[in-house]
């Protein structure tokens, strides 16, 4: 009779293919992490040596003339705008307004700029004799230590103390005041003109003194509405101003007294309301430059200057 049996079980054929499933996946991951094989040199197209310090000269080969050309090669603009190569270098003069720490000592005076900390002798011409007057007269005077100062000037080669070389040196072409207390870290900020406490220190020539017991002369610009805010002496004031780049204009202020309030007092420090009230409406101009911001009238002399401050 027939007996009935089991068909052979399939097991070991299914674990040889998985087997050979993981050994294929395993292989690809393998070479797909391989780095791409080192292209072939021929031997004689190499040239070995020892590395050797020495000078390493470059020659520019051309007429000395430069022209900017757009990408056509086509000359840009119409009026002139070559640029030739001199016979010999002249260095152009870097004139800006500096800030940074200054000290006379034993007749000789140093500057250290803020923003490179690099320090210069500083030549006694043009109007360095304003510079070492304010020195001479603030705390620093007489003990060589540095003060804050700010002055427009420029470097430019200068004879050495020793020896005939030419060394920088810094020329004060027009100072603008010391700020004792001062330190470079501010002075590598730049404060913005609105939304700023700025204190009044000058008016014109004229250094602004708070009297006793009143408020200290300010002023704060509010981009929002575009008016300005601020106080001089017992008295507030506000009104509208207008800026265009460099341009400043300011609207008639209103007035408010404060108090017991008069509007002259010849026996106050400070300068009468009528000459600020003059400064703003002769204010033309203005620049920022760290944390001072200076107004100019329409030709170009300084009407007011007032430092930042951040209240805490």
């Amino acid at each position: 009779m027939d007996i009935q049996r089991e068909p052979p079980k399939k097991r070991g054929k299914y674990i040889m293919i998985g087997a050979g499933v993981v050994t294929l996946v395993v292989a690809s991951v393998a070479i797909s992490q391989l780095e791409p094989a080192a292209m072939s040199v021929e031997s004689a197209g190499i040239y070995t040596d020892s590395v050797r310090r020495g000078e390493m000269l470059r020659e520019v080969r051309g007429p000395g003339v430069l022209v900017p050309l757009d990408a056509q090669g086509q000359a840009i603009g119409n009026g002139p705008s070559e640029l030739r190569r001199l016979p010999t270098f002249q260095p152009a003069p870097l004139a800006l307004t500096l800030h940074g720490m200054f000290r006379y000592m034993a007749d000789a005076a140093s500057f250290e700029e803020c923003l490179t900390g690099r320090t210069y002798p500083v030549a006694m011409e043009a109007e360095y004799l304003a510079l070492e007057r304010a020195y001479a007269e603030s705390e620093a005077g007489g003990t060589g230590k540095p003060i804050m100062a700010s002055f427009d000037g420029e470097l430019a080669d200068r004879p050495a103390m020793e020896g005939e070389r030419m060394t920088p040196t810094v020329i004060v072409q027009r100072f603008v005041k010391l700020w004792p207390g001062g330190r470079c870290e501010r002075a590598m900020s730049r404060a913005s003109l609105a939304e700023t406490y700025w204190r009044l220190v000058r008016l014109r020539s004229l250094p602004v003194v708070t009297p006793e017991g009143q408020r200290e002369a300010h002023l704060v610009f509010h981009s929002r509405d575009g008016r300005y805010k601020g106080s001089f002496g017992c008295s507030r004031y506000t009104g509208q101003y207008h800026v265009d780049g460099d341009q400043l204009a300011f609207e008639s202020p209103q007035w408010s007294a404060e108090g017991d309030c008069k509007e002259t007092d010849p026996d106050s420090p400070e300068p009468p309301r009528s000459e600020y009230a003059e400064a703003l409406d002769a204010a033309r101009h203005w620049t920022i430059n760290a944390q001072v911001l200076e107004w100019f009238d329409v030709n170009g002399s300084s009407v007011a200057l007032f430092e930042a401050v951040y209240l805490r």
